[in-house]
């Protein structure tokens, strides 16, 4: 398998359910996680949640069926 450490995810629905999940599991591979929701409290409860756990995260509320708010999301995972 490939090693993912350092490497960089954006997973949309982070706030909760799959996509909670799957940031979860790609933080713990060591991976630089982007979590994004257009919940915003359950978001930052999310993120925070990995971040006290050590984790490399950064929370951006988007919402996906707007594209102005999706190129925002692409912005912040580039820097």
């Amino acid at each position: 398998m490939q090693d993912l450490a350092g490497r960089v995810a954006v997973v949309t629905g982070a706030a909760s359910g799959i996509g909670r999940a799957l940031a979860g599991h790609l933080a713990e591979l060591e991976m630089r996680v982007v979590m994004a929701d257009v919940e915003a409290p359950a978001l930052a409860e999310a993120a925070r949640e990995r971040t006290d756990a050590g984790h490399e995260v950064v929370a951006v509320q988007t919402d996906v069926s707007n594209a102005d708010s999706v190129a925002a999301l692409a912005e912040r995972s580039y820097e």
